[in-house]
């Protein structure tokens, strides 16, 4: 089934027809997972809430890490890695704190029928927070695809849990709108 037909599923129904992953395609989730959870840490050289073995990153490779000071309470921290090993841009991004008002912020930033895109209607807070985040790094973004576009089979992953899914996808449609800024990678 292709990716556009998935976003037309809602709630519990939108995976009922996919079918199993393989193992091969199966085998990047934990690592990229391991790299979600990093996001969390204040400082990955001395991990507080590291899983059992570790987040198997080499953290030479971590492009930048920003907290919630560098996001101005405009998108939630995020971390852009250069996965040379399995020639990966990943771009992570956490979840909503809940304790953390800039949060509370994005997510209320919305009325129904209030921001429109491509045709339909999306969620005002999060579409500006993907907005933001890809304001403050395409240019570190199209630095790397233009670097590393033929040895990477992937230039960027991004994926999350929860409502920064969203705003991961929405990121992904800034991306296509925006394809001019990136160096039309």
């Amino acid at each position: 089934m292709p990716a556009w037909k998935r976003c037309l599923y809602t709630a519990g129904h939108e995976s009922e027809n996919w079918e199993l992953a393989s193992a091969e395609e199966f085998q990047p989730v934990p690592r990229l997972c391991r790299c979600i959870l990093a996001v969390y840490e204040d400082d990955l050289r001395n991990p507080i809430w590291a899983p059992l073995g570790g987040y198997h990153m080499n953290l030479d490779w971590v492009i930048l890490h920003k907290d919630y000071k560098e996001t101005h309470g405009q998108s939630t921290p995020y971390m852009i890695y250069l996965d040379h090993e399995n020639a990966d841009m990943v771009l992570a991004i956490r979840g909503l704190h809940l304790g953390n008002q800039s949060d509370y912020a994005v997510l209320f930033d919305n009325k129904l029928g209030q921001t429109t895109f491509d045709g339909g209607y999306v969620h005002n807070g999060l579409l500006n927070a993907a907005r933001w985040v890809f304001d403050a790094e395409h240019e570190v973004l199209k630095g790397f695809a233009r670097e590393e576009s033929n040895l990477y089979t992937d230039i960027c992953r991004a994926f999350t849990w929860g409502w920064s899914c969203g705003l991961v996808n929405y990121g992904g449609m800034v991306v296509l709108q925006n394809q001019d800024l990136l160096g039309n990678v």
